[in-house]
């Protein structure tokens, strides 16, 4: 078997050279790459319950492909990530993208006919979600023609197979399935606002691109940088955002799994002081309507806002 390799990066050009090699797993680039260069230590993601370091990260991401490959699922099977932003999220996206498996993050407050839908589009082999999803995705994977599994994320959950609990036995050494950069690595569903939502692959070649072109020529992500993305993962805005950008610089992530309201963004703005924020236009004017100042504390670090997903009124930008 071919061994996976990471990208080679040119960066003395304007615009970065970016070379891929014949067996490219993306997981390997943005989570065992922290470690190998010595950044194991560092904190790469800051979720509602607290610090993971990239060491804790790649380890969980191990174990949760050891226990996919254990359950049956193979190369391209599609797995079904219902999850709210957090490490449960992230890690079940790199298992899955790790073991050659495509993920397939979708929103966690869709009804269940929505959910119907895109499980029989999907053909997904697994569903990774939580207690609260988990009842209504048991009952779609026994009304489909297609084996499907549910797995719940909650240790506590007698519904299905506990997640937590398999990991807890699973090993700590997963060996990256080799890809090709060519290789659909996950897909993510249109809104549906045109029409039924369709799914869009993303190879793995895709993520190293907008990290290097975007992620470091653009909003220039370093290792010292704390990144706080309000807008959730299962969107590419906030994939970006939450996970590529700061993996692939080695810098820290702040996520919640929480409903973006002000009250709620300004809290975690305060508590992390992030040095990037994202977020979309009505967010940044919901903000600016629901406070007369926003705190000092939010602010203290912050180098550079990004709005995206819509247009931005030039009264809301000049405001903010």
């Amino acid at each position: 078997m071919i061994k996976s390799d990471y990208a080679s990066v040119d960066n003395t050009q304007w615009s970065p050279s970016i070379r891929l090699p014949l067996a490219y797993n993306s997981a390997l680039e943005f989570v065992d790459h922290n470690v190998k260069r010595g950044w194991g230590d560092r904190v790469a993601l800051i979720d509602d319950r607290g610090p993971y370091s990239y060491r804790a990260l790649l380890q969980r991401v191990n174990r949760c492909g050891n226990v996919l490959r254990d359950i049956g699922v193979g190369v391209a099977d599609r797995i079904l990530i219902c999850l709210p932003d957090g490490i449960e999220f992230v890690t079940v996206f790199w298992a899955a993208v790790k073991i050659g498996a495509v993920a397939v993050p979708l929103n966690t407050r869709l009804t269940e006919e929505d959910y119907r839908a895109l499980l029989s589009d999907s053909a997904a082999r697994l569903v990774a979600t939580d207690t609260h999803l988990a009842v209504p995705f048991q009952r779609l994977a026994k009304s489909v023609s297609f084996v499907c599994e549910v797995i719940v994320v909650d240790e506590r959950s007698a519904l299905s197979t506990s997640l937590s609990g398999r990991m807890a036995e699973a090993s700590n050494e997963l060996t990256a399935w080799p890809t090709t950069p060519e290789d659909i690595a996950f897909w993510l569903y249109t809104s549906g606002s045109t029409g039924p939502p369709k799914g869009v692959m993303h190879r793995h070649q895709a993520l190293i691109h907008t990290a290097v072109l975007f992620g470091q020529s653009v909003l220039r992500v370093s290792p010292e940088d704390v990144t706080f993305s309000a807008a959730k993962m299962h969107f590419a805005y906030g994939l970006g955002n939450a996970m590529t950008f700061p993996f692939y610089a080695g810098a820290t992530s702040v996520v919640t799994g929480h409903r973006p309201t002000p009250e709620h963004i300004v809290a975690c703005l305060c508590e992390h002081q992030p040095t990037l924020f994202f977020a979309v236009p009505t967010l940044y004017a919901q903000l600016l309507a629901s406070f007369e100042k926003i705190p000092k504390a939010a602010l203290a670090r912050l180098r550079l806002c990004v709005s995206a997903g819509e247009a931005l009124p030039e009264d809301v930008a000049r405001r903010w």
